[in-house]
């Protein structure tokens, strides 16, 4: 397969995939609804900022997204880890609110308002305001501690540590698991995800198209165009995903490139013919942003490439004889990538990608230093390694 083959066949799947990928509904993910009868229904959730007064939810078996409030489910929950109970916070006023901690005692946020669920189902909220400045002095409003104190006198030794309790989700569901863990020792804090971090592991292979190029001008090997090469390629990569956009992805790729020239140096030069392979280890480190389109998911990415010769051969055929170019093991770069994701079912990721990359070796060279440009397009699938909130 030639480059120009390589590029036209890729560009005309992703052109037609395009109106596929883009036409899909932003901010949607996997998850599911719990109604008033206890039945649960799987589908599509479009996470909205409202996501605490409605929820937009669309049924495995449905066609269509419908608005549902918290009068008429119990809870909802979706991929990440989040769970939403449906709660009465004022009198005659429910919302969803998110579940942080569950237990005898329950954390939950509701914008930027923490409350507190207790085993018999009551719903109080640990009230603060911003501090103020009064008089040069700041003013700290400490009703949430009164609360939290009152709510937790069950374990008087938690008081001390309550005092100094900020008003954060982090810290005091990490006070609210102790009261749990101290009122009920069998307790066992449940493995959250409240960062929402996803890690996945996967493998990919695929095949690339590389050639060679000399790049100092005044070097008589830069005069010689090497062809493109096709191989094949395969690796393995770990991911880590922030928020089911941002991703950070290191890789270990096993690859082989190849790249010739055979013709005039100069014009006053004989035919000559130049040979190189390379054999190497990669490892590119990637930021990936992944947009949040349903079902199809397309994806950017960019990130620098290390890689390391575990064979190498760069010999120059003329009048006869043979001579070996140098050729050093190391290779600094960097990688730009585009391509889509799919989910099969909550654990498993598949995808396609294209990218380029360009690698510099013998940079300490005076003459002699050279890149590699290479595409590449790969499958790839990964399994997702995160253990997810209850």
């Amino acid at each position: 397969m030639t480059r120009k083959y390589f590029l036209l066949s890729f560009n005309l799947f992703f052109l037609l995939q395009c109106p596929q990928l883009f036409s899909q509904e932003y901010n949607t993910m996997e998850g599911l609804i719990i109604l008033q009868n206890n039945d649960s229904i799987a589908g599509s959730i479009k996470i909205r900022n409202d996501i605490y007064e409605e929820v937009s939810f669309k049924a495995n078996t449905s066609t269509d997204f419908k608005i549902f409030g918290p009068s008429d489910i119990k809870s909802l929950e979706y991929e990440g880890g989040y769970h939403y109970d449906a709660l009465e916070i004022k009198e005659g006023e429910k919302a969803f609110l998110l579940r942080i901690v569950s237990g005898h005692l329950s954390l939950y946020q509701f914008y930027q308002k923490l409350f507190i669920k207790t085993s018999d189902g009551s719903v109080i909220e640990l009230q603060h305001d911003e501090d103020k400045a009064v008089d040069r002095h700041l003013i700290e409003d400490k009703r949430y501690v009164r609360s939290l104190v009152f709510l937790t006198s069950g374990c008087p030794q938690l008081k001390r540590k309550i005092e100094r309790v900020n008003y954060l989700a982090t810290d005091i569901s990490n006070l609210i698991e102790e009261y749990n863990q101290c009122v009920d020792p069998s307790y066992e804090a449940p493995t959250r995800n409240v960062a929402n971090l996803r890690t996945e592991a996967g493998v990919r292979a695929g095949i690339g198209i590389s050639k060679m190029q000399y790049l100092t001008q005044s070097f008589l090997y830069s005069n010689a165009t090497f062809g493109p090469n096709s191989s094949i390629l395969g690796g393995v990569f770990f991911r880590l995903t922030f928020r089911g956009k941002l991703s950070a992805q290191p890789e270990m790729i096993l690859s082989k490139k190849e790249s010739h020239f055979s013709g005039k140096l100069s014009s006053t030069a004989d035919d000559q013919q130049i040979d190189v392979s390379l054999t190497s280890l990669e490892f590119p480190l990637s930021i990936y942003y992944t947009f949040p389109t349903q079902n199809i998911r397309p994806f950017i990415s960019f990130g620098g490439v290390a890689a390391f010769a575990l064979k190498k051969e760069a010999t120059r055929h003329a009048n006869g004889s043979d001579i070996t170019l140098n050729m050093d093991n190391d290779f600094l770069g960097y990688k730009m990538s585009f391509g889509a994701l799919k989910s099969f079912g909550s654990k498993y990721v598949a995808g396609v990608e294209y990218s380029i990359s360009n690698t510099y070796g013998n940079r300490n060279y005076l003459i002699q230093n050279f890149r590699w440009f290479t595409q590449e397009i790969t499958l790839r699938v990964s399994l997702d390694l995160t253990r997810s909130a209850d």
